[in-house]
């Protein structure tokens, strides 16, 4: 799986689209990384799109990304 993103400071928006098959491990990994930035702290709103990524695997792993 591939992860895109984009934030836009002015309005405090972050933009990510998603290509290929889920991974957990991926979004888990693609998501601290880009929390760790600290121009993501003042991210008020996100747009995600997820229309080019197979989600299948995503519902059996529900709970881990709950967790997250």
């Amino acid at each position: 799986m591939e992860i895109r993103y984009k934030f836009i400071e002015e309005s405090n928006l972050l933009i990510q689209k998603a290509y290929g098959d889920w991974s957990t491990e991926s979004y888990i990994n693609y998501t601290k990384t880009t929390l760790n930035n600290k121009k993501m702290l003042n991210v008020k709103k996100i747009f995600s799109d997820l229309r080019d990524v197979n989600l299948e695997s995503a519902f059996k792993e529900i709970d881990k990304l709950i967790e997250l």
